[in-house]
């Protein structure tokens, strides 16, 4: 292992503790209901 590798390994280590917001919000967020709205926000007729 490289000084680099160990390095991520340990702040990846530390960051573990706080645990991963983003999946929470995963399971509270129903995505697909932004469908719609982002489908007629990025899609172009050219």
């Amino acid at each position: 292992m490289n000084l680099v590798n160990y390095s991520l390994t340990g702040k990846y280590d530390e960051l573990l503790k706080y645990g991963n917001k983003l999946a929470e919000m995963d399971r509270l967020i129903d995505w697909e209901s932004f469908r719609p709205i982002l489908k007629d926000l990025l899609c172009t007729v050219s």
